[in-house]
């Protein structure tokens, strides 16, 4: 297989299994570059770092996260679609983080694909991620694999927080502390001044 076929595939599945809308010309739309950093199997481990700014207008993103996904911007709202693959060594580098002076930001984390952790190993046992939003509203949705040390604070108004599996919980009006399983080493923070913050792990 060739790497123009496997960049297909890669892409193809993306947009299958994680549509988006059409964008419009104040919008940043990224699904999967045709870049030669990606490893040559779509299946394979992924090692590449994804970096999406922008100073204004909307960000619209499925992205096969590798090592490193980065997305920011000044003003305007964010949409993010985030897929690991499996890693091809157990302690390697897994972070996600995102960055917002005033908009409103929804990432939504899914499980790796089952077939590329056949002989590789879960990249949500060792993420690292970290979300903040100086103005508006945070949404992050993570899925039941996840397990670790979350904490998430807001200044100015209500926490919405829900998820199973916890242990050593801690919760105030304006924050939560809590270890979810036994089992990985994830570590999540997500900060927001005023506006609105949901954090839903595992449901």
């Amino acid at each position: 297989m060739t790497r123009k076929e496997m960049m297909k595939r890669l892409r193809e599945y993306m947009s299958l299994n994680y549509p988006l809308k059409p964008v419009n010309k104040k919008q940043a739309f990224i699904a999967v570059a045709d870049d030669s950093s990606f490893l040559a199997d779509a299946m394979q481990p992924l090692n590449h770092t994804t970096d999406i700014h922008t100073t204004t207008g909307e960000i619209w993103a499925a992205i096969p996260h590798g090592s490193l996904t980065s997305i920011s911007n000044i003003r305007g709202n964010v949409k993010a679609f985030v897929v690991p693959f499996g890693a091809a060594n157990q302690d390697d580098s897994s972070q996600l983080h995102t960055s917002s002076d005033q908009g409103r930001t929804f990432v939504s984390l899914y499980d790796a694909p089952l077939e590329s952790l056949e002989g590789y190993y879960d990249p949500l046992l060792k993420l690292k991620s970290k979300h903040i939003v100086k103005e508006g509203a945070l949404k992050l949705s993570y899925p039941f694999s996840w397990y670790g040390d979350l904490e998430a604070r807001i200044l100015h108004s209500p926490l919405k927080f829900d998820s199973s599996l916890l242990q050593d919980f801690e919760k105030g009006d304006s924050f939560v502390k809590a270890k979810r399983g036994r089992e990985g080493e994830n570590v999540m923070e997500a900060y927001i001044d005023t506006g609105e913050l949901a954090v839903l792990i595992g449901l």
